[in-house]
């Protein structure tokens, strides 16, 4: 008898490679308290100005009809791509960390009060780049009016859980919940979700010009955009900042990856990439005189969702033997040069949320495998099929890997192809689209969701989904909630997981004290880091 596995998945949206900003909350300068999240700072905004060489930063600008460079965040078409050169123009009201947690941006606290409520009390001092002022009110509006732009998947869906926002003072505000869900959003203060463009300059000029020439408050204005070849970012002498930002100025040079890039930066005609293939970024490495950085990525996962309604994979022990029947190891060195991490549950082992006792969990046993195959009633094996997601190189290394490794097991597997990944995966169940933080979880594994494959109900998962939704990212509560789903998750075999992906980043070492923060799609570059210099 036949069965359809899984369709093998790479655990990211869908997306162009333009990729660059999230995190997990946590607090780095000022408390964390029991009943919410705080981050909090004082100190006057600083005015030393202190300038240094022009960074030279290869991205993607080339745009498409369906995916475009933004330079206005309410003007996007994903989630996360437009960040790297969004962010030194707007600034965060919370700035990421290396560790993903949160300090102080253009906010000097924020309060996760209760799961329907965040307070925001904002530095004062700051003025947007064409002089008016930053306040409560300027933030309300913008926040405001990136909620009501057309929603084409440049903001994360919490955006639209606010009910309302309460200007309580001239620098505070409140944010409103209808449902409990604050948690979920808390992470958008540090996103382009949030980038607040000046509404003097949204009141004056159209949309294509602010396409062109936004206003933020951040320390680099745009000097000058040539769609589809580069953006040119100088110093704002005037942000709040300016002593802790070390670079003369940010030009973004058109660059589409692999050869085009490794070339630039081998030669030095660009000095920063990031989110190159591992082999493009060793390629680099043996050309030129640079510094190559690999961190596994929590949302960069190769994996399989399984149908666990249907024989024989509603048996948690067909799942689990598949789980030992994979070796990890042996896929991270042949897919990804060693570069990648063993995925033992939903978070890798560099984050907060994974549980330790969880690691090594499935390590590679066949024998394990073939005695739950056989306590299962399936001592001779069976056949089944999988849909690699088409268009991602390392799933179908993966799928071939897979497919040699269980069949040592009795386990036939067909690898198939298909157009139509979603439709055949969750509508027809033959053949998932992944997400950062809660999504791990809710995504995959909650009832109803649009990755809840063959209607998997699990009363458990969907109590601490809700419970997630309310409570900080990175706070105590969290971190015990994600141990329980992950136990859950893992004991069940609810999937079958393989490696994380790395994320990767290269410089060239002219370029000193680089400090890389966490992104949704990879790692970025701290531009606060008062290190980061150029010569």
């Amino acid at each position: 008898m036949e069965h359809t596995l899984c369709g093998l998945c790479t655990h990211r949206r869908l997306r162009r490679r333009r990729r660059v900003l999230v995190g997990v909350v946590g607090v780095v300068v000022g408390a964390l308290a029991l009943g919410g999240a705080t981050v909090s700072a004082s100190g006057a905004a600083s005015t030393a100005s202190v300038g240094g060489g022009v960074l030279k930063w290869a991205a993607n600008l080339s745009g498409t009809a369906a995916s475009v460079v933004a330079l206005d965040p309410a003007q996007g078409l994903s989630t996360g791509a437009d960040v790297a050169w969004q962010l030194p123009v707007y600034d965060s009201l919370l700035h990421t960390r290396p560790d993903g947690s949160f300090a102080p941006g253009l906010a000097t606290s924020a309060t996760l009060v209760d799961p329907k409520t965040i307070t925001v009390e904002l530095r004062q001092g700051v003025k947007f780049q064409d002089g008016s002022p930053f306040n409560a009110d300027a933030v309300k509006a913008g926040i405001e009016r990136n909620m009501n732009a057309p929603q084409r998947g440049q903001f994360r869906a919490p955006l639209l859980t606010v009910s309302s926002i309460d200007v309580t003072g001239p620098y505070a505000l409140r944010i409103n919940f209808a449902q409990p869900v604050g948690g979920a959003f808390y992470p958008l203060l540090a996103g382009q979700d949030t980038f607040i463009m000046s509404p003097t300059a949204v009141a004056a000029k159209s949309l294509d010009e602010l396409a062109k020439a936004p206003v933020g408050a951040g320390p680099f204005k745009v000097a000058s955009y040539t769609p589809g070849q580069q953006i040119e970012l100088v110093r704002n002498p005037d942000y709040w900042d300016a002593r802790d930002v070390r670079l003369g100025g940010i030009t973004f040079i058109q660059s589409e990856g692999g050869p085009t890039t490794v070339n630039a930066l081998a030669a030095g005609t660009v000095d920063f990439a990031t989110n190159l293939s591992v082999t493009d970024a060793e390629a680099v490495a043996k050309r030129g005189s640079v510094k190559v950085s690999y961190k596994p990525l929590d949302n960069s996962a190769l994996w399989f969702p399984v149908c666990k309604a249907k024989p024989p994979f509603d048996d948690a022990r067909v799942r689990q033997a598949l789980n030992y029947a994979l070796d990890r190891e042996a896929i991270n060195k042949a897919v990804l040069d060693g570069r990648g991490a063993p995925q033992w549950a939903l978070w890798p082992e560099t984050s907060v949320n994974f549980p330790k006792d969880l690691k090594g969990h499935f390590a590679y046993n066949l024998a394990k495998a073939r005695k739950l195959l056989k306590a299962a009633g399936y001592a001779k094996g069976f056949k089944t099929s999988m849909l690699p997601i088409n268009g991602v190189t390392a799933a179908a290394q993966v799928a071939e890997i897979a497919q040699e490794q269980w069949r040592k097991i009795g386990v036939d597997v067909e690898i198939r192809q298909t157009s139509d990944f979603v439709g055949d995966l969750y509508v027809r169940n033959q053949a998932p689209i992944g997400q950062p933080g809660i999504g791990k979880i809710s995504g995959p594994y909650q009832t109803g969701s649009l990755g809840d494959l063959c209607k998997y109900d699990n009363p458990k998962i969907n109590a601490i989904v809700t419970q997630l939704s309310a409570v900080a990212p990175g706070s105590k509560e969290a971190v015990k909630l994600w141990s329980q789903a992950q136990h859950i998750v893992v004991g069940d075999a609810l999937s079958v997981w393989a490696v994380f992906a790395p994320a990767t980043a290269v410089w060239n070492t002219a370029l000193k004290g680089v400090r890389l923060v966490p992104s949704v799609y990879g790692y970025t570059l701290d531009l606060w880091n008062r290190a980061t210099t150029l010569k």
